[in-house]
């Protein structure tokens, strides 16, 4: 039974189901299921162990969904994004994602060359998408695909892309490769590398990398 405090307690957040297991299993009776209320006044306010998400210029867009409010974890955030990666390749897959007929997912990269079948259940794929992942996916804030190169931007759907185009840490090939430079760098990598490229030859390059959608600040 709920006492007249818990009763009156404003419910501006979630609430949380509470097991009684005072009463022994073995008398055949189902345990006590108690509502408790939990007010929600400091959600904007992270916990010691949350860390806040954050764009590669340092810009703030939300707190890290892998912390925790009064010690109850949010979201396992790196098995969420396991949910996201294809089997072949590894990369995070973003929509439209195509699915199997068991529901398996690869990304649009990997997809023509599976030549219809699934690498997991060797079923064929369907004729649609997953749509409730590509929902799900919209509002997930992923980490820059070039991560492993040492990027550590974290964009939502909609800014992934075009970041990742204009990413300093995505691999190039050199601008001389026309002349016979083999070398891929990453980007960030590419002025030093120019200036002293045996291929150099005469004449200059020069490099950008600036984003035209990029909101000045």
């Amino acid at each position: 039974k709920m006492t007249d405090k818990e009763a009156n307690c404003t419910i501006t957040g979630m609430s949380m189901l509470h097991v009684d297991d005072d009463h022994p299993r073995s008398s055949g009776r189902a345990p006590l299921v108690e509502m408790r209320t939990m007010t929600v006044d400091s959600m904007s306010t992270p916990e010691p162990n949350e860390r806040p998400l954050s764009r590669e210029n340092g810009e703030i867009i939300g707190t890290s969904v892998s912390g925790a409010f009064r010690g109850i974890p949010l979201v396992k955030y790196d098995q969420l994004l396991a949910v996201f990666e294809c089997p072949v390749c590894k990369n995070l897959v973003s929509p439209p994602i195509p699915q199997c007929r068991k529901g398996h997912i690869v990304c649009n990269g990997c997809l023509p060359k599976l030549r219809d079948i699934c690498p997991i259940c060797k079923q064929r794929f369907a004729n649609t998408n997953n749509t409730k992942l590509e929902d799900v996916a919209k509002a997930i804030a992923f980490p820059c695909r070039y991560r492993l190169h040492g990027c550590q931007d974290v964009s939502f759907l909609h800014d992934r892309r075009l970041h990742e185009d204009y990413c300093r840490y995505r691999p190039t090939p050199c601008v001389y490769a026309s002349r016979g430079c083999n070398q891929v760098l990453l980007f960030k990598e590419m002025d030093e590398h120019v200036r002293n490229c045996s291929h150099h030859g005469s004449g200059s390059v020069k490099l950008t990398n600036t984003n035209p959608k990029k909101k000045k600040s």
